[in-house]
């Protein structure tokens, strides 16, 4: 499948509402309408990344990778979110490699710096970052509006390997 790729200021007001439906209905902390908007309309470097299928004759988005570069080679890692339906088919490894390739070709970064916050007990993306070499840094305790801790995680990515 293949991976859509946009700043999300370049994005129009449908995708950005396609967007972040499809992260309300698939993520527990998505952002509100508002910040998607208020996001899409700032000079910030936020990239999106989505791959579509086609589902009842209607392409429906089924995961999702949001992300900020800036300099001097830094990514901040949002959110991968992937639709129940389609985990466990390499969808986050996908958008992972893909962020890795946008911070590379975009913004020049040879081995950009990826930074993100991931909830405590989300055993499952935890591992996956540390598949991908990043490495639990800090706890920002609390960081959630249910009062669940967030595990800050960071890596070096080197965009030239395959």
């Amino acid at each position: 499948m293949k991976i859509q790729f946009e700043y999300l200021a370049k994005l129009d007001e449908q995708m950005v509402d396609k967007l972040s439906d499809f992260e309300s209905d698939h993520f527990k902390w998505s952002w509100s309408k508002k910040v998607w908007k208020e996001l899409a309309g700032s000079s910030r470097n936020i990239v999106c990344l989505w791959q579509e299928s086609l589902e009842n004759n209607k392409k429906e988005i089924i995961s999702l990778c949001v992300f900020e570069l800036s300099s001097p080679d830094f990514c901040h890692l949002y959110k991968i979110v992937v639709d129940e339906k389609f985990r466990r088919r390499k969808l986050a490894l996908a958008l992972f490699k893909q962020m890795c390739h946008v911070a590379s070709v975009e913004l020049g970064f040879s081995k950009p710096h990826i930074y993100l916050e991931v909830e405590e007990n989300n055993d499952g993306a935890i591992g996956f970052y540390q598949k991908m070499g990043l490495k639990q840094i800090h706890i920002k305790k609390r960081f959630y509006q249910n009062g669940n801790s967030a595990v800050i995680m960071q890596g070096v990515q080197d965009c030239d390997k395959p």
